[in-house]
């Protein structure tokens, strides 16, 4: 070989050695190698499936959906967000190792596509697993070759932020109204209806039938009312209760609430909540939870845990107003 030939080659070596310490300073080397990782700023929706579950993700006019129609938690799409986009491989996986942790334990995968627009711009397979300490294996497709994939700079749980729960990705909130746009307001308590009461400002049709209700307050002083009302400018869900089979959903949505509150809006929509005692223990051990209760909106059968401490302003007693006036 000629010495013309060695300088050739060894130029060569040299420029491509260039690149790829360039390509994985500027961080674009792992993104590009993963094939997994996914620019997030090009995501207009995310699929997931599993078996006839699915739930798709999309970003509507700047507002993320969840199934074209409830609006996202916006923490959960962020966090999904920056998983998707920062995502590397940690180590490859054996076969030996995939077929004893997922395959022989049946794990199904979540099959994830992410779309720009209209075109798939990534998908592949996760694989929730206890057997690393990320949580996930994942593959492009089935057969293909499996990683296990991490996010640099943090220890989570990969595979979770790929939940199939619908609940998971609804916002966390029970009330967020503008006390302004509020008409009446009535809390009925089923076991104590001396304590129900119903708050009535006007402002529309349905509102101004109430005023001759039984349990109207007819006195309340405008301050007292307008301070009620603020309370439902924010009161917040503390979880989705997920641990309930469908049966026991069931079973306490078609019992008796404790509480009923009920909220009319000067544009004539009607927000109902139902809440229910907790209850933990069997027989003498029995015990009602203090520090929080069960609850159904009727907008969606989805049972949740909301805290007195959140939700102790709402639940007033008539005997409140008489002593403000």
């Amino acid at each position: 070989m000629k010495l013309r030939d060695y300088l050739y080659i060894s130029l060569f070596l040299v420029l491509i050695s260039t690149i790829v310490v360039y390509l994985n300073s500027s961080g674009s080397f792992s993104a590009r190698h993963t094939g997994f990782a996914v620019e997030s700023a090009d995501i207009t929706s995310i699929e997931m499936s599993r078996g006839e579950e699915s739930i798709t993700l999309t970003l509507d006019n700047g507002t993320w959906l969840v199934n074209g129609v409830d609006e996202a938690r916006q923490g959960a799409v962020n966090l999904l967000l920056k998983t998707v986009g920062t995502m590397e491989i940690k180590s490859p996986v054996s076969e030996d190792h995939f077929t004893e942790h997922i395959t022989q334990k049946g794990i199904e995968p979540v099959r994830v596509r992410i779309f720009s627009g209209r075109r798939v711009i990534r998908s592949f397979l996760v694989y929730s697993t206890g057997s690393n300490q990320y949580g996930n294996i994942m593959r492009k497709g089935k057969g293909r070759s499996a990683f296990i994939l991490t996010v640099p700079g943090y220890q989570w749980q990969i595979a979770s932020h790929f939940n199939m729960d619908k609940r998971f990705w609804l916002p966390l909130s029970l009330f967020s109204i503008d006390p302004l746009t509020i008409s009446a307001v009535s809390v009925d308590y089923r076991d104590s209806p001396d304590d129900s009461f119903l708050i009535v400002s006007g402002g529309t049709e349905m509102a101004d039938t109430l005023f001759d209700h039984p349990r109207l307050l007819r006195d309340v002083e405008r301050r007292v009312a307008d301070r009620y009302f603020s309370y439902f400018m924010w009161v917040p869900i503390e979880r989705y209760d997920l641990n309930l089979s469908a049966q026991e959903a069931m079973e306490i949505r078609d019992s008796s609430p404790t509480a009923v509150i009920t909220v009319i809006l000067r544009d004539g929509d009607v927000r109902e909540v139902k809440l229910w005692d907790i209850y933990t223990g069997e027989g003498d051990e029995r015990r009602r939870d203090p520090y929080r209760v069960r609850g159904v909106t009727d907008q969606r059968d989805d049972l949740f845990i909301v805290r007195y401490f959140d939700l102790d302003p709402l639940l007033r007693r008539r005997s409140y107003f008489t002593r403000e006036k």
